[in-house]
């Protein structure tokens, strides 16, 4: 049976739908991405900080955390 010319016109537009739709996914999944690369980037930058802070100050013989403990203070 020869293919009616609105079967063909129909399957066009479902293929160039579908084809939208996939490349959107695809945007979407990119930026999903991006995003999660960044915020690892920034988990590292943020861990580097604390790492920084808990350690002993040139003018101090004790941690932030020793000092935070310490019942004197």
């Amino acid at each position: 049976m020869p293919e009616s010319g609105r079967a063909k016109d129909t399957m066009e537009r479902w293929l160039a739908s579908e084809t939208g739709s996939h490349d959107a996914e695809k945007i979407c999944l990119r930026q999903s991405e991006d995003k999660v690369q960044q915020l690892r980037k920034d988990t590292a930058d943020l861990k580097d900080t604390v790492e920084i802070l808990k350690k002993r100050r040139p003018s101090s013989s004790k941690t932030r955390e020793e000092i935070r403990n310490d019942p004197r203070t």
